[in-house]
């Protein structure tokens, strides 16, 4: 690390980000992989790490992933690889913020100097938590620190490219969230218009609405024969323990394998509050109504179409919009996708 960093961050962040040396990167066939999977109990987070890896694998078919979570600070052996390594990924959900000092969940070493060991880090369908002000001086700071700037960094909303972008970070696109990037037209044509016969449901712990949450449930047991529960996050049960479950519900085992199986079974359709449980049941040509909770359903509904209905409207818009035939058309980012997928596997991908 070059001695000539301002370290009471004075000039603007241009300025300032180039007077810092940074270690030197080389393509030694690795790919260094902020796992959003390890370190959770929220299953959702594996749903993103599939398809994360899948477009990855396809990109970097012959180079060894060097994974590290996102949710714990990378110990000095990691930091250490992160810093030769060229390729660097941070892989969907809402670790992005306007306040770093406050909150991050993005876990990278404490302090402005070791913040400059990921330099040249990735985007992949990341998003940002919740809407927020401004980024403060110190998160435009190390985003710009971080975050490569030689490449096109991909975002999963228009909301997170432009919060980006308002912060000096323009080289970003909103692409939708990876997982959704399989649902073409042609593949959403089999997906069915009409009810099904039984139902599977999610709840979200930390997102608890008791009155709304009931109501679902009341709704789901009267219009399905049987209601299946997959429970996502590890506190989902406990939260699940202060609702009057439905006599028809099942509930299905905190297990992303369960949840497919149950999915498999075909003539079911998904509505609950988890947005990558929703995602999860499309990719598997299930119809699906997601129940918006926070800024991530709502935001990728607008910008993809996806079947989303805010949970606050469950009492006037639910039980209809279930017994009403709709496609599922699924409008994706495919121009910006190409953008972004393609900077990668040109000849001049050696110079990003």
């Amino acid at each position: 690390m070059g001695k000539s960093l301002i370290w009471n961050l004075t000039g603007t962040v241009g300025e300032i980000v180039n007077r810092i040396t940074y270690p030197i990167q080389k393509d030694n066939g690795s790919v260094f992989l902020f796992d959003t999977s390890i370190a959770t109990n929220n299953l959702g987070d594996f749903i993103i790490m599939r398809y994360c890896e899948d477009i990855l694998s396809d990109i970097f078919p012959n180079y060894e992933f060097v994974r590290v979570s996102s949710h714990i600070v990378p110990s000095n052996e990691q930091e250490n690889a992160a810093k030769s390594i060229k390729y660097k990924f941070v892989c969907g959900t809402n670790l992005l913020t306007s306040h770093i000092e406050e909150w991050w969940n993005w876990r990278l070493p404490d302090g402005i100097r070791r913040k400059f060991n990921y330099r040249n880090t990735i985007l992949l369908g990341a998003g940002w938590k919740g809407y927020q002000d401004e980024c403060s001086s110190y998160s435009r700071m190390v985003y710009h620190c971080v975050l490569n700037p030689n490449v096109i960094h991909s975002v999963r909303d228009s909301y997170t490219e432009q919060q980006l972008r308002t912060a000096g970070i323009r080289n970003v696109i909103n692409t939708g969230c990876p997982t959704t990037w399989r649902l073409t037209p042609e593949f959403c044509k089999a997906i069915p218009v009409t009810k099904a016969a039984n139902v599977v449901t999610t709840i979200t712990d930390y997102r608890q609405d008791a009155v709304h949450d009931q109501l679902m449930l009341d709704i789901l047991s009267r219009n399905y024969e049987c209601v299946y529960l997959w429970i996502q996050g590890d506190k989902d049960e406990e939260y699940l323990s202060s609702l009057d479950l439905p006599d028809n519900l099942t509930k299905i085992p905190h297990s992303l394998d369960a949840y497919e199986e149950i999915l498999n079974q075909g003539c079911i359709d998904y509505v609950g509050t988890r947005l990558h449980a929703g995602i999860f049941a499309l990719n598997h040509q299930i119809r699906s109504i997601i129940l918006a909770v926070d800024n991530r359903a709502i935001e990728m509904g607008m910008d993809t179409n996806l079947p989303v209905i805010l949970r606050d409207n469950i009492e006037n818009e639910l039980e209809d919009l279930i017994n009403t035939e709709f496609e599922t058309k699924i409008q994706l980012q495919q121009e910006n996708i190409n953008r972004f997928l393609n900077q990668f596997r040109t000849k001049e991908a050696g110079n990003v």
